[in-house]
């Protein structure tokens, strides 16, 4: 994925285990939609995706 979208981070998980409740690797968003993954330096996903930005040759709408 990185050398299809230059900054790209891929996190797979085989299941999820939140409040004591585990499901399938499906509800991975779950980590997201409650900022709970971060990179490599400590920094939170909606941190890092705030940074990003559109490179040169991808339209805007």
């Amino acid at each position: 994925m990185a050398k299809t979208i230059g900054n790209a981070l891929l996190t797979a998980y085989p299941d999820v285990t939140f409040d004591g409740v585990t499901y399938d690797g499906h509800w991975s968003w779950i980590y997201v939609a409650r900022n709970d993954p971060r990179t490599a330096k400590g920094q939170h996903v909606w941190q890092w995706m705030a940074e990003q930005s559109l490179k040169s040759g991808h339209a805007r709408r």
